[in-house]
């Protein structure tokens, strides 16, 4: 007789929405797949008599017809289910959250530091992410030392005099904050910053979030040329699915919300390449599904004019970017299928 996972989801309640969610189509196939499956949000944590206990909630139906009427019990309290079940009962824990304020940031990363005291007592449960892995990977330090081969040229910092020397080496830099979320903070320099040095640097040295004057380091990118990609990854290795972005006039970011439009996309042998180079450490640290923006020429592609933009392990999305429903409810289906078959080879 097959096993009956019981599996634990977290997420933001922002993120389970409506029938594209990423999260909800993962909630889904695992409860298709036979998961007892509970959701919970980041705040709601607690230790009690020294054990971790989730608040969880969960449709109040053993199976449902479709992923529209999952997304209808969602919705409504009246069709969920309340418990408080101790974190160490799961056999599979998935982590999926990006903060999107300072609370938030903070509710996350106590649940970081939960996931990874629960790694250190129970060897067993199967961690979607790994959770020391998204603490490492979770800014864009990672990225640069331990990804750096295959990242334009990169350099973080917040000496100023440093920084002057590094935009004079070349003609365009990308400039992004090291713990920057969904393109916020990201900036173009040009070869027309010299005429507003000075303010530039104080701009990008500036931590809104800080109640200090304390400079905060921010990255450099040299500015690559071509078209941007993402490539969704399992174990490393596996390239799930893939969309490319078509950046808008009026904004140099790949999100939506800037203007970016997502058209369908095939990897090619460069992408497979890029690939190759990193799934050896991210099979290492436990990164196991991510996705990576990539960009260089459609044409004449080479791994000194391609680069990796940058890796997104925390909580990568392709809702908006994969439009064939079909293609994700595969790409769900096979990431609950990992989860299984990480929870056997743990046990």
């Amino acid at each position: 007789m097959a096993k009956k996972f019981k599996t634990l989801y977290i997420t933001k309640s922002r993120d389970l929405e409506d029938s594209l969610s990423v999260e909800v189509n993962n909630l889904y196939a695992a409860q298709q797949r036979g998961h007892d499956t509970h959701i919970v949000h980041p705040e709601d944590f607690f230790v009690k008599n020294n054990k971790l206990y989730a608040i969880t909630r969960q449709p109040n139906a053993a199976t449902l017809s479709s992923i529209e009427s999952y997304v209808e019990y969602l919705k409504n309290d009246k069709f969920m289910i309340d418990e408080r079940i101790p974190v160490n009962q799961f056999d599979i824990i998935f982590s999926r959250t990006v903060p999107k304020s300072r609370e938030e940031s903070i509710n996350d990363n106590n649940v970081i530091n939960y996931l990874q005291c629960m790694k250190t007592l129970y060897p067993g449960i199967a961690f979607i992410n790994d959770p020391d892995a998204i603490s490492k990977a979770g800014s864009k330090i990672y990225d640069s030392l331990v990804l750096g081969e295959v990242l334009p040229d990169t350099h973080i910092t917040k000496d100023e005099e440093r920084i002057k020397g590094i935009l004079k080496k070349g003609a365009e830099w990308i400039a992004k904050p090291v713990h920057g979320l969904g393109g916020a903070d990201i900036i173009g320099i040009n070869k027309d910053y010299k005429k507003n040095l000075g303010a530039l640097i104080q701009l990008l040295l500036r931590d809104l979030y800080s109640s200090t004057n304390e400079p905060r380091p921010f990255i450099l990118q040299d500015k690559i040329e071509g078209l941007e990609r993402r490539l969704v990854l399992l174990n490393g290795s596996e390239l799930l699915g893939s969309y490319k972005k078509i950046i808008s006039d009026e904004d140099m970011r790949g999100n939506s919300e800037m203007g970016a439009e997502y058209e369908d996309y095939k990897p090619t042998d460069i992408d497979y390449k890029l690939v190759s180079k990193i799934a050896p450490q991210l099979q290492k640290d436990g990164l196991y599904l991510t996705a990576v923006d990539v960009i260089g020429p459609e044409t004449k592609a080479t791994l000194k004019n391609t680069k990796i933009l940058e890796l997104n392990a925390r909580c990568p999305q392709w809702g908006k970017g994969i439009k064939d429903r079909i293609k994700i409810e595969t790409m769900s289906d096979r990431i609950i299928e990992f989860s299984e078959e990480l929870y056997a080879k743990k046990n």
